[in-house]
């Protein structure tokens, strides 16, 4: 059984793969939870940005004038940019590609979001087409390390989750070692 749910509030979840432990704190994304996550930024090793690729051509829940794939366009460049991350490696994770791709598939074209789009009903196309225009709005010096997702796909999560871990596993010892110079 797969369900995909509206995160409201903090949920912390602590795991352990293999040798390293993991705390990870969802923040939900409605913009009345956004003043709770000042709390969380502080010691992360890392930003995990999960940005719904299906919202394109949707509005939010509280907002019915704001389009929810500007917003996180607009919350990711406020986040990424902010001096608690400026040395935490970043991960956009760009979710929901299953949706995503039914929905350009049906000619649900991007441009009700992007007029600029013009690679029409093509998934490929569009999804590069989003990526960058979040990766446009980083300023920092570091690597956003970028993967379209299916969070109800454990399998393409795994390989995610594996990549992410040895990822923070390689700049944490690269930090380190630089420490010790």
């Amino acid at each position: 059984l797969y369900v995909r749910a509206r995160t409201t509030g903090l949920v912390e979840m602590s795991f352990s793969v293999g040798d390293m432990d993991f705390k990870i704190v969802d923040v939900g994304g409605q913009k009345n939870e956004r003043r709770k996550w000042v709390n969380c930024f502080e010691n992360v090793a890392a930003l995990l940005f999960f940005a719904p690729l299906s919202d394109y051509d949707q509005s939010l829940f509280e907002d019915n004038n704001t389009n929810r794939m500007m917003d996180s366009v607009q919350l990711f460049s406020s986040i990424s940019n902010s001096q608690w991350f400026k040395n935490s490696p970043i991960f956009l994770l760009l979710n929901k590609d299953d949706i995503f791709r039914t929905k350009i598939d049906g000619a649900k074209d991007l441009s009700v979001c992007f007029p600029d789009y013009e690679g029409g009903s093509d998934y490929d196309k569009a999804g590069q087409f989003i990526r960058a225009k979040f990766l446009e709005q980083y300023k920092g010096e570091k690597q956003v390390y970028v993967n379209m997702t299916n969070a109800t796909d454990t399998g393409n999560i795994k390989v995610v989750f594996d990549s992410i871990r040895d990822i923070i596993s390689l700049e944490t010892k690269a930090d380190r070692f630089s420490q010790n110079l």
